[in-house]
């Protein structure tokens, strides 16, 4: 029989004799419908990828959990109070569905393998410092993401990015980092004042104090803050940093211990002696924020921040340090593309997606990245520490950049690209 495998209403029919002729059979009725048939789709769970906006993301999903990792639900909006009983590294999941809000104000050891944002999860200290530690927070079109602190409060809050990437169903690396595909993405601390600070006295190597001019009032002990490589009458060869293997490069780091504001000046000791001279009249950068974002140094991978479409993308007075993947190197990215032989759905936006070449240095994975956001970003007041490509990227996106302290990035601190305004 024909017909026996679909359901629906879909008609049936018996085969009750066949013959072979030469003789024109004459149609005695019509068929039972006009309609076309049913459209038959291949098992869902062979698709790897669903397309948002511009690109192929990995499906993220309860039943494509891999094998071992469990699915934790908030609900009453609480973040799930079983999962604290989960013991081992990367394997537990956090799922915010839509409809729930949830405020974490924890400081967990749990290093969590996804934190998935369909509803609102705000990360902000109540009563004492906040730690959070996960591969992937991925912040869903509608799904909304606050990691905020407070300006009367001294309590900071530290994201910590750690996990390894998995090529297998992620080719393409997005994943590992924050990533949100049309999210509200709001990540805001406090305001630390001026972020330049002018060295009033050259600073000669040995010493350890700096003098300042008065705009350093803001400081505090066990701040830091990053003393420029002042270096003159090198050929231009020293600026090409990743080539140039002679370079020695005396950007170096001050951690405060004692500041005397008594004079006109500002007077702050440093914890260890600075190894080079420093010279008058150039600016030091203030990079100690209430907020931390960073790549954990137990990570196999970095970690990256990525915006694209709707939603929000507000990051202000953050620290990002050791983020991005991608490198001055020659861009090698993946090349995928759908399989032709399988379909999921009329609309062609879920595929399964087949790898003809791994790349080795795949584009866009920038430590702060507005991808084709289709909102008006803001980037200001952060300090984007040791990136190996670019430290923020806008591109085809309208992005304000204002105030941000860049250090150690290997390509470009600020790079715009295709059309940006």
């Amino acid at each position: 029989s024909c017909g026996e495998e679909h359901d629906g209403g879909q008609p049936k029919y018996k085969i009750s004799a066949v013959a072979v002729t030469n003789t024109a059979i004459d149609l005695i009725s019509s068929p039972p419908s006009s309609s076309p048939s049913e459209y038959v789709s291949d098992n869902p769970l062979l698709a790897t990828h669903r397309f948002y906006h511009t690109n192929w993301y990995p499906l993220v999903r309860a039943d494509r959990e891999p094998s071992g990792n469990m699915w934790y639900v908030a609900e009453n909006n609480s973040w799930p109070a079983n999962v604290f009983s989960h013991t081992l590294s990367r394997s537990a999941t956090v799922h915010i569905p839509q409809g729930q809000t949830v405020v974490y104000s924890g400081a967990d050891s749990i290093i969590y393998d996804k934190i998935v944002v369909e509803g609102s999860l705000t990360i902000q200290p109540i009563s004492s410092d906040v730690s959070l530690t996960a591969g992937t927070i991925l912040v869903e079109e509608g799904g909304e993401l606050n990691i905020l602190t407070d300006e009367s409060s001294s309590f900071t809050v530290a994201v910590h990015i750690d996990g390894a990437l998995d090529h297998s169903i992620d080719p393409e690396e997005q994943m590992i980092g924050i990533v949100s595909l049309g999210g509200n993405l709001n990540i805001v601390g406090n305001d630390v004042g001026n972020v330049m600070l002018r060295l009033a006295q050259t600073v000669t190597s040995g010493s350890q104090t700096v003098e300042l001019h008065a705009e350093s009032a803001n400081l505090q002990i066990g701040n830091e803050i990053i003393l420029p490589d002042t270096q003159t009458g090198l050929p231009v060869g020293h600026w090409d940093f990743p080539n140039n293997v002679n370079y020695v490069d005396q950007t170096e780091s001050c951690v405060i211990s004692n500041i005397d504001a008594s004079l006109a000046t500002s007077v702050i000791t440093c914890e260890s002696p600075l190894q080079y001279d420093h010279t008058a009249g150039s600016h030091a950068g203030h990079v100690t924020r209430s907020i931390t974002v960073k790549t954990s140094p137990n990570s196999d991978d970095r970690g990256h921040i990525l915006h694209t479409g709707v939603g929000k993308f507000h990051i202000n007075n953050t620290r990002i340090e050791q983020f991005g993947r991608t490198t001055t190197d020659m861009i090698d990215s993946t090349v995928m593309s759908p399989n032709p032989d399988l379909k999921f759905g009329q609309d062609g936006l879920t595929q399964q997606m087949v790898v003809s070449h791994f790349g080795t240095n795949q584009i866009a994975r920038y430590a702060l990245h507005a991808h084709h956001s289709m909102v008006e970003g803001i980037f200001d007041g952060n300090a984007i520490l040791y990136s190996p490509r670019d430290g923020c990227v806008a591109h085809d996106s309208r992005v304000h950049i204002t105030k941000n302290v860049i250090v150690g990035a290997d390509g470009t601190g600020i790079f715009l690209e295709d059309g940006t305004g």
